[in-house]
């Protein structure tokens, strides 16, 4: 039971792309669901149980991130690894190249472009190539997730303000009778307005 980095997932994790060894086999960091919340919604008449469940959800997304922050610096040192080894492996099989002579390849000389294109080709280039890319999309992967729960945690601080403010509205009574809209209010105080503009301009108006 092997992740596509070559880990042997029964004797450990692979920190690069999330993948743990789970009983009948292993999940991948992509396809793994989390629980999801709707962070918009706030039920106005029970905001102690509002207030129990953003703190549930803070630690739940704060634990979350922690993580993806701590793979996402994992792949990165392993990406720069993997960048290193690609390196080494392209001086190593120029030098072999150079070292076996044209006419094992086929030609009369070499010349530089031929070299680079033999050794884009060696097997053992190619192998290390796929997994510097490998490597980098895990990178680029991990980097996003890191992005998605970033976001995730502002929006529960924002919903922290929210609930504070739905607090603060409870205790000055603001939901304790219904309240007409806003357009009713703005008319009746227009209305009322004109009519006291009208009776100071005309003191036997409306007697």
């Amino acid at each position: 039971m092997t992740c596509p980095h070559g880990i042997n997932l029964k004797h450990k994790r692979c920190d690069s792309c999330e993948e743990v060894a789970r009983g009948e086999g292993w999940k991948d960091m992509k396809t793994e669901k989390t629980q999801e919340f709707d962070f918009h919604e706030i039920d106005l008449h029970n905001l102690h149980e509002e207030w129990a469940s953003q703190v549930r959800m803070y630690r739940h997304y704060a634990e979350l991130l922690a993580g993806a922050r701590r793979d996402h610096e994992h792949a990165k040192t392993d990406r720069e690894v993997a960048e290193k080894d690609l390196k080494l492996a392209g001086a190593e099989v120029d030098l072999e190249i150079r070292r076996a002579g044209p006419e094992k390849f086929g030609l009369e000389k070499f010349t530089e472009p031929s070299i680079e294109n033999l050794v884009r080709i060696n097997k053992k280039y190619k192998t290390a190539q796929d997994e510097a890319f490998r490597f980098q999309r895990v990178t680029i992967d991990l980097g996003h997730k890191v992005g998605m729960l970033e976001a995730a945690v502002k929006t529960l601080d924002n919903r922290k303000k929210a609930l504070e403010d739905a607090v603060q509205l409870r205790l000055s009574d603001y939901f304790s009778e219904p309240r007409k809209p806003r357009a009713v209010q703005d008319s009746e105080a227009k209305s009322a307005f004109n009519k006291k503009k009208n009776k100071a301009e005309h003191p036997f108006y409306g007697a």
